[in-house]
C-alpha cells in the first residue's frame, strides 16, 4: 500500500464507511472490498484539489483531481469532516443550482499528516 495512501486512512478512518448499500448483491460487497485502497487514494486525490482550489462543488473537484464519478468519495470526506459545505450554491452543469464545499482545518491537517509520514 502506498505510504500516503496509509496516513490518510489512519488519519481519517473512525469507523470505516459501509462497503455497499444495504440492498446491493453479495457481489458489490465483494468488489467494494477489493477496491479499499482505490477508495482512500481517490479520497486523497479530492481532498488535495479541495486544498488546491479553496471552495469547490463535487463535480469541480472531480474535474480538478481528474476523478469521473467520485461522488461517493465526496460524501465520505464530508462524513469525515475533511470538508464542509459553504451554504454557498453554484449553478451547475445541468443548469440546476448545487452545493459548494470547502476544506475543513481537520483536512488540512490530514493532509499535512500524509506529507510527513512520505
Amino acid at each position: 500500500m502506498n505510504e500516503r495512501v496509509m496516513a490518510f486512512k489512519l488519519f481519517s478512518d473512525k469507523t470505516p464507511p459501509r462497503l455497499s448499500r444495504t440492498t446491493d448483491p453479495d457481489t458489490s460487497d465483494e468488489a467494494a472490498a477489493k477496491n479499499v485502497n482505490g477508495r482512500a487514494s481517490q479520497q486523497l486525490q479530492l481532498l488535495h484539489a479541495w486544498a488546491r482550489h479553496a471552495d469547490l462543488t463535487d463535480t469541480e473537484a472531480m474535474t480538478v483531481a481528474a476523478l469521473p464519478g467520485g461522488w461517493r468519495r465526496c460524501s465520505e470526506l464530508r462524513k469525515k469532516g475533511l470538508l464542509e459545505w459553504t451554504g454557498e450554491t453554484r449553478i451547475g452543469e445541468r443548469n440546476i443550482r448545487v452545493r459548494v464545499s470547502r476544506i475543513t482545518e481537520r483536512g488540512r491537517e490530514c493532509l499535512k499528516f500524509v506529507e510527513v509520514m512520505r
